[in-house]
């Protein structure tokens, strides 16, 4: 397998590591529980601004992981001018390596965990 090729699967694969990790933390509904975060913070900051000081590691960890989970959704499933065109976009890579990016969305969100553990398998092999 080509340099190139080996990038793009890379790319890709941390796109769906970073969403399966946000899927983990805060379920299907990840984005909207990351809003509702969002606007107690902002109550809490009119009322303290050392709020955000005050969460504990692991909610800062699961805030960081939901929000990497977000721009990862958003690459993943948004179609944009960008996702064909440039060179690190989603459906330009599935299109580079052979894969149906359509196709390739609807496997993402039938199959979750088991489809990523079997793609880290096919990958290692190649």
């Amino acid at each position: 397998m080509n340099g190139y090729k080996k990038l793009m699967i890379s790319v890709l694969a941390q796109a769906m590591t970073d969403y399966i990790q946000a899927i983990k933390i805060g379920g299907l509904g990840f984005t909207e529980k990351l809003k509702r975060n969002s606007t107690e913070m902002v109550k809490k900051l009119k009322k303290d601004s050392k709020a955000f000081l005050y969460r504990t590691p692991k909610e800062k960890c699961e805030i960081e992981t939901m929000t990497k989970g977000q721009k990862a959704k958003i690459y993943i499933f948004e179609n944009d001018e960008e996702s064909e065109t440039y060179v690190f976009g989603f459906k330009f890579i599935c299109n580079y390596i052979g894969i149906d990016p359509e196709k390739f969305r609807k496997k993402i969100k039938e199959k979750r965990e088991d489809f990523w553990r079997d793609i880290y398998i096919k990958i290692k092999e190649m």
